[in-house]
């Protein structure tokens, strides 16, 4: 599971449960998406070879860890058990990712297998070595506030030359940076206030990150004035659809959407204002169709749910509305609230036996989680 926390120091790491938390100020400090990768797969190859464990296990036997954080574990779990866990476990995690770092041996693993990972997901390995020297020279401005990474990932000049060596070994990269990558991390540094820009931004992310800002700031015309009618990106797509709604300008923001959700009919940034603007025009039962059509997993975006409820409601299906809150619910941790809100789907009368059946296998995950 990733995590981004608004935070403008160069910093990643993994901590108990396959959690790995990216700060925002690495993520806009990475200059391509290979880059990016480079450091999730490092972080994630922690976790697959169990470093943060054996920090862990360590850590309990050489230092108490965070006190003040335990004892509010306690006395939260006095009224919750389970939160009261949560607490604890975390706090001793964090502890440990602040006081030790991981050995040069971890490092070593961690590289191997992170370069392994992100060359079979088709990135390019040279990112890893091309981010390890940016940190190391330390000559570009924009890593000075790199300590914190520096301290849980030593780092060393051999480290960074068998990092290179290893990477040649996966040949020549054939492939190429997604354009998305530019226009997300534009997105980050808006949302976040950022005040850096990409080094090779072009001149469409640029509008792109102008547009949304004005639209953060009640200027929905500014995106239709920015952003080409005919684009084809999905962001700026995504982004002028928002515009038109937002104006109630529905059929023109149907218009935009029509052809990319015609060949993305699952992605949830066209499909979200794609159904406000259904909605806007008083087609609730297209709205719904294109919404049911799109599985729920883990990486449903909250947003996603939301507007999945309020369309199941408008459109008199009421299970349906009950599983889009308690699928937010066990996202964010509620699992008590969710299986309440489960209990109350397998009582409405018109749900289908199919339905039945996906609110069972929801109320199995709610209590498997809840257990942990």
């Amino acid at each position: 599971y990733f995590v981004i926390v608004k935070d403008n120091e160069v910093n990643a790491y993994a901590t108990q449960g396959g959690l790995i938390v990216l700060n925002s100020g690495l993520i806009l400090r990475s200059s391509s998406e290979s880059e990016l990768a480079a450091v999730m797969a490092h972080e994630v190859a922690h976790v697959t070879q169990q470093h943060i464990e054996r920090m862990i296990a360590q850590a309990k036997n050489n230092a108490v860890g965070n006190a003040a954080a335990v004892v509010t574990g306690l006395l939260v779990a006095s009224k919750d058990a389970s939160a009261g866990q949560a607490i604890v476990t975390s706090a001793m995690a964090l502890d440990a990712h602040r006081n030790l770092k991981f050995s040069r041996s971890a490092e070593t693993e961690a590289d191997r297998e992170g370069l392994r990972i992100l060359a079979n997901a088709r990135f390019d390995p040279n990112g890893m070595t091309r981010f390890l020297r940016k940190l190391n020279d330390g000559v570009d401005p924009r890593y000075a506030d790199i300590s914190q990474y520096l301290t849980s990932h030593p780092l060393s000049i051999q480290r960074v030359n068998d990092v290179h060596q290893n990477a040649v070994r996966y040949g020549r990269y054939q492939g190429r940076e997604n354009i998305s990558y530019s226009y997300m991390k534009e997105k980050l540094r808006v949302l976040t206030r950022g005040a850096l820009a990409g080094d090779h931004t072009s001149g469409a992310v640029k509008r792109y990150g102008e547009a949304l800002q004005g639209l953060h700031h009640g200027n929905a015309a500014l995106a239709t004035r920015l952003i080409p009618a005919n684009t084809q990106q999905v962001p700026e797509v995504s982004l002028l659809a928002k515009s038109y709604n937002l104006q109630r300008h529905y059929q023109k923001a149907l218009q935009a959407l029509q052809p990319l959700v015609a060949r993305y009919p699952a992605e949830e940034s066209l499909l979200i204002p794609f159904a406000n603007a259904l909605v806007g025009l008083k087609r609730i039962e297209e709205a719904w169709k294109y919404l049911e059509r799109v599985p729920l997993t883990e990486q449903t975006s909250l947003e996603f749910l939301e507007i999945r409820q309020e369309i199941a409601r408008l459109s008199g299906r009421l299970g349906q509305a009950y599983v889009s809150i308690a699928e937010r619910n066990i996202r964010i941790g509620e699992y008590r609230h969710a299986l309440v809100q489960l209990d109350q789907a397998l009582k409405v009368a018109n749900i289908t036996p199919y339905e039945r059946q996906g609110i069972q296998q929801a109320i199995y995950r709610a209590k498997r989680f809840k257990k942990r």
